[in-house]
This record gives structure tokens, sequence and C-alpha cells, in this order.
């Protein structure tokens, strides 16, 4: 028999995050386009926060993690299994990511560490307001081609050519193209523009580069290149050409420099989303946040490598030093 209590407990349990049994542990579901390795790093800043707001797995809450491996277009089918599971969160690493969700579900909340336009793209009404189910941290691109091709010019002073890997299938990738292709131009740069879909176009988008007179190649965001990193470094460093990235994991594996948002402390403020919601907040009142860390990295043995002298006040910059 059901008391009193339990079936008002039952029946009033419809804000976001709210389970279906007061007692039951929420189920977080995180949809994740690059692999399992590369993730951890995300994931433990991630629920490091959560631990710290008083959530423990297997006591108030448990995890269930679906990756992409640097493949976009498998979004689609991994969030219809995660939706499926009826969660009280899902949190994504992507716009795209975030777009395969929101076309089955307006109810689940979801909280994106990662968001590019996501008015422009329809998943929110406005950053401080988003008014529906979706919310999170978002990052601009705006400026940081730019950024990134002014670092350039002040490694590689008589650069004329610049190589761009771009995939189609994610989102971010032309709008980052787009703003390179502007940076550059007022730089007087021209930009080689080179599509993969994997990590086998690698090699004959450098042999295009290098048949190109491509002196560097800036690498956009993108989940295949952070999915696969130490093929893409490599590649790189066989023909000679340094990298320059927006994602510290590929200066890890063997790129030169990047600059960009720290995914680690995008995901630490998804864990603050997340919270807020599992503690009844609707995501549509909960406004999106600017990423509160950029960090730049640089690689000193792909620089020795590549015999490329990094000016000493870039170096004076970095954050992180791989050597």
């Amino acid at each position: 028999m059901i008391d009193r209590r339990s079936l008002i407990v039952g029946l009033t349990c419809c804000s976001y995050g709210s389970p279906a049994v007061s007692s039951a542990p929420f189920l977080i579901a995180v949809l994740e386009g690059t692999s399992e390795e590369v993730a951890q790093s995300y994931l433990d800043p991630f629920e490091a926060a959560l631990r710290e707001r008083g959530h423990h797995v297997g006591r108030s809450i448990t995890f269930v993690r679906k990756f992409a491996n640097g493949d976009a277009g498998r979004y689609p089918e991994l969030a219809a299994q995660l939706v499926g599971l009826n969660p009280a969160v899902i949190v994504t690493g992507s716009t795209t990511a975030t777009l395969a969700c929101q076309k089955l579900t307006t109810r689940v909340a979801i909280v994106s560490s990662n968001l590019t336009d996501p008015v422009g793209t329809g998943l929110i009404s406005s950053l401080a307001r988003p008014g529906g189910n979706i919310t999170g941290v978002t990052v601009s691109f705006e400026s940081l081609p730019s950024k990134l091709l002014h670092m350039l010019v002040e490694v590689l002073p008589t650069v004329k050519r610049v190589g761009v890997l771009s995939n189609s299938t994610e989102r971010a990738g032309t709008r980052q193209r787009d703003e390179a292709q502007r940076a550059a131009q007022q730089l007087g740069m021209t930009i080689i523009g080179v599509e993969v879909r994997s990590s086998a176009d690698f090699d004959g988008a450098f042999r295009e580069f290098a048949g190109s007179g491509v002196s560097a190649v800036y690498a956009q965001s993108s989940l295949l290149l952070r999915t696969q990193r130490h093929r893409f470094a490599e590649a790189a460093i066989n023909y000679g050409i340094p990298i320059f990235c927006n994602a510290r994991e590929i200066v890890e594996a063997g790129g030169l420099m990047s600059y960009g948002a720290d995914l680690r402390e995008n995901y630490r403020r998804a864990g603050y989303f997340v919270d807020r919601i599992l503690a009844g907040a609707s995501p549509a009142t909960l406004p999106t946040e600017n990423p509160t860390r950029f960090s730049c990295s640089v690689n000193m043995r792909t620089a020795r490598t590549l015999a490329v002298t990094l000016p000493p006040a870039l170096l004076a910059l970095a954050d992180e030093v791989f050597d």
C-alpha cells in the first residue's frame, strides 16, 4: 500500500531533475563527441564539481556515458539511446550533440559544456534566459582564429599560406573556417582549405598542404582532430608542418601551439548547472555562461623537431609546456 505522503511526493515531482521515486539516484547522461580516453580529462573535473556540491555516485547520482569517437554522424543514434533512458539531465560536449538531443526531447534538461552560437542555431532564446530545456557554457569563435593567426605570425613572421582542416559534419567548424578566412585576409595570408572526414584523410591533406606551399596549419576545434590527435600530429610532423590549434590535447600529442577555452574548466562549470537543475531549477531560467578560463599550451619537443624558434614573450604566456 502507498501512503498518502508518498503519493503526494510522487505526484508533485514534476520539476527538472526530480526523479519518479524520491529516494532513487538521479541518472546523469553524458554525450561526448570524442573518445572515452580523451573525454576523461573533461569528465574528471565535471564529476569532481558534483562531488563538491554533495553528489556522490551510487548514492545520489549515477552516470551513463556515450562517446561518438570523433564521428559526429553517430550523434542521433547515441542521443536516442540516452533520451530513451529518461535521465534527469543530459550533458553534452558540443553544439552538434546538443542539437541531436534537442530533436528528441523538450522535456529532459540538457546542459552543454561547449555551445557555439546557441541563439543562431535555435537552441536557446537568449543567453540570459534560454527559455527551453537547454543551458550551459557558450563559446564564441569570433576572435579565436584571429588570436591564433596572430600568434602564428609571431612564430613564423614570413608565413603566407596557412592550411585549414575542416569537417562539414561538425557545426562549429564552419564558423571557425569563415572567421579564419577573414583574419587571414587582414594579415595578408592565403587560406588553403581541405576537408577531412576521418584519420585516413590526414596524410592526403598534409600532402596537399605541402604541395601548396603551406607553412603552418590552423586546426579548428574538432571532435575528429581531438580524438585522433596522435595520428594528426604525427602526419603534421612527417610533413614538417607545425600545428596551431584550439585544443591542448593536440599540443600534448605533438601539435606546436594551442590557445582556446579550457574544456576541463567548461565541464567543471557544467557541474554547477547540473547541480542547480537537480535541485529543481529550470534550464529555461538559468543564464548561460562564457568560459571562465582560456589557456595557451606549447610543445617544445615539436618546436625542436621542426626547428621552430618560439619567441620568449610567447613562451611566457604559456600555461602548459610539453617537453
